[in-house]
Parts: C-alpha cells; structure tokens; sequence
C-alpha cells in the first residue's frame, strides 16, 4: 500500500496504517492504534493505544494513549473514551 514500516519499530495487536503512511525506525505503534493516509511517525516516536493519527499528520513526539492527534507537527486535539469508534 506504499507505505514505510522502519527498521526495529514494533507494531502492536490490532494497530492499523491506510495507503502512504510513513513510520521512522525504532517507534512503536500501540495496540487498536491507527495511522490515517499519508500519516508520518518520525524515529523513536511512540503513537499510544487506541489512538488516531489524523491524514496527513506528522508525529515527532509521543502521542499519549486514547488521543486524537492532527497537524504538522500532530498535535493531540482531544481524548477518546474508551470504547469510543474511530468513525
């Protein structure tokens, strides 16, 4: 799907990534997480559980769990509830 998945990054049980996403080597991409199309993770970045990373956003620091984070540089905008859907 044209994406990139770095060297030593982990990705966790049930995370997802759309068509052009970009992560750095060495991040880690928690469990029910999800990277949106063309999403980038920058090295060493942690992208917490159950978080979105909106289109097009650019991640340089760690994204706390349950958060919704857009922009560039990805900014968290809001929490998400538990159970709360991604749609």
């Amino acid at each position: 799907a044209n994406s990139v998945f770095g060297h030593d990054s982990v990705m966790e049980e049930f995370s997802s990534f759309m068509t052009c996403v970009t992560v750095g080597g060495g991040a880690r991409i928690g469990a029910y997480a999800s990277l949106n199309i063309g999403s980038v993770v920058v090295n060493n970045a942690t992208v917490g559980e159950h978080s979105i990373i909106a289109a097009g956003a650019v991640v340089v620091k760690d994204i706390p769990p349950f958060s919704l984070a857009m922009g560039l540089p990805a900014r968290v905008v809001r929490t998400r509830e538990p159970g709360e859907k991604y749609l």
